[in-house]
């Protein structure tokens, strides 16, 4: 489940370049082989849509480092925020990035997202580094690739859980989730409601309450404090019913998993075990 993952952070879920990717071993080393189509693809697809597409290779580029709203897009290229607003409208009529709001935000305080994570993973990586590929230097590109992929995947998973819990919530919750998303915000609860949070899943379940979840791509195991905080951050929320789930990598250390023995809340602790055997027996 974990090659799954990286695969789908990857190359997204277009079955032409998973069939070109065959059994799915060394999925960055066949992305970046100058002579395979993933290489080449992006630019060719862009600049087949795009009059003078440098402007908008830039303002990729910056939204696949993590420069999500127009604010922070402007800023680092040093234009206006209003120069760059036909640029953006492009780009989200051609499904290339996506316009996101924080759930149930009526349409405030949005963040700019690349749509496919084919062409995210090609401008995080392949665009600033395809010198190091045509000068016979991937191994370079590779290595520094290797070196950052869970932090690039760390996010990639978030949308993978948001999608699977809305697809199986029925079978894994017993009650359908209608709606899911993200939050991020000012928190009043904290620091005055100067610290800015973010909640990896919120949705609505049919049954009127809310779902609340934590994602955590990385080595170690997910302990109580995660919980602990994703319960505080719940409170944001005014709901009757509320539904927590800890999504994770690498397991749950003991004391989240007594801590869920003994409350009264409902919590689920998901790994890629779980997700794996709930995906397998619904094919």
């Amino acid at each position: 489940m974990e090659q799954l993952v990286k695969i789908c952070s990857i190359y997204g879920g277009v079955l032409y370049y998973l069939e070109l990717l065959g059994d799915g071993s060394r999925p960055v080393e066949k992305f970046l082989d100058r002579n395979n189509v993933f290489y080449t693809d992006v630019q060719f697809i862009l600049n087949q849509e795009l009059r003078s597409p440098d402007k908008y290779f830039s303002i990729l580029k910056l939204i696949a480092n993590g420069k999500n709203s127009i604010s922070e897009i402007s800023g680092s290229m040093g234009v206006n925020s209003n120069e760059l607003s036909p640029y953006l409208d492009k780009l989200n009529s051609m499904k290339v990035i996506k316009k996101e709001f924080p759930f149930d935000s009526k349409r405030r305080n949005s963040r700019y997202r690349i749509a496919s994570n084919f062409f995210n993973f090609y401008f995080k990586f392949v665009f600033e580094g395809a010198g190091l590929i045509e000068t016979g230097k991937e191994e370079t590109l590779t290595r520094y690739v290797y070196d950052n992929l869970d932090i690039y995947i760390s996010r990639t998973f978030e949308d993978i859980c948001n999608e699977f819990i809305l697809e199986f919530s029925g079978k894994l919750l017993s009650i359908p989730v209608i709606e899911i998303g993200r939050w991020w915000g000012k928190n009043p609860l904290k620091d005055k409601g100067k610290e800015i949070e973010e909640i990896d899943i919120v949705g609505k379940l049919e049954s009127g309450g809310m779902i609340f979840g934590e994602v955590k791509w990385k080595g170690s195991t997910v302990g109580v404090n995660t919980l602990a905080d994703l319960k505080l951050k719940s409170n944001l929320f005014t709901a009757t019913e509320k539904v927590f789930v800890l999504m994770s990598k690498s397991g749950f250390d003991v004391g989240v998993k007594k801590a869920v023995e003994k409350g009264t809340d409902r919590v689920y602790l998901i790994d890629l075990n779980i997700m794996g055997d709930i995906i397998c027996s619904e094919q």
